[in-house]
């Protein structure tokens, strides 16, 4: 993950992105692709 300037946050590998716990703490975590 990496974040921008204006607080943009995107994906550096090629994955599923899921937004993970609590409302009030969630986390971003991206799960990488399977090779085909």
């Amino acid at each position: 993950m990496g974040i921008g300037r204006d607080f943009t946050i995107f994906a550096l590998i090629d994955g599923q992105v899921k937004f993970e716990g609590p409302k009030n703490k969630r986390r971003v975590a991206v799960y990488e692709a399977q090779a085909a």
